[in-house]
């Protein structure tokens, strides 16, 4: 998580979520919240499509 970012600033995650919610280093809070954004809409598609396969198969159990 945040690699580009803890490979430039060599510091340790913590010290960058210090950051980040005392409104410094903004450059190195947009760089993980992209992260985060694109973690959490590949787990909401991916989940989307579990939720659509098991509604197809419940559908061919039933019918």
């Amino acid at each position: 998580m945040c690699a580009c970012v803890w490979v430039r600033a060599g510091v340790s995650p913590l010290i960058i979520a210090a950051g980040c919610w005392g409104g410094g280093l903004v450059w190195v809070c947009l760089c993980c919240w992209l992260f985060f954004v694109v973690v959490v809409v590949v787990f909401l598609l991916l989940l989307n499509n579990v939720v659509i396969i098991l509604i197809n198969y419940y559908y061919y159990l039933i019918y």
